[in-house]
């Protein structure tokens, strides 16, 4: 599986769900409902499932292991960058 294919699964798929919901709590203090990170959780779980033969068939190597926590922490600035977005349109900016 290229790497472009990991970040756009995890990107769309549940990272950002989940960052969103974390991040939205811990800046603007909203409670997401059950729904929201049980469907977070799934996503990560359907991620989990996705990646699973690939790397028992080849082994985590570092090089994988240090490619999924970029794929990660790329995730984490997107979600980041949607509060900042959120923060500058609720105080009235326009782009």
């Amino acid at each position: 599986m290229t790497s472009g294919v990991a970040v756009v699964r995890l990107r769309y798929c549940a990272g950002v769900t989940l960052f969103n919901a974390l991040y939205s709590r811990l800046f603007w203090g909203e409670r997401d409902g059950a729904r929201v990170l049980g469907a977070g959780g799934l996503g990560v779980a359907g991620l989990g499932l996705t990646f699973w033969p690939e790397l028992d068939r080849s082994g985590a190597t570092l090089a994988d292991l240090k490619g999924m926590g970029l794929a990660v922490l790329g995730t984490s600035l997107f979600s980041l960058g949607n509060m900042i977005s959120l923060r500058h349109s609720n105080g009235g900016s326009s782009p």
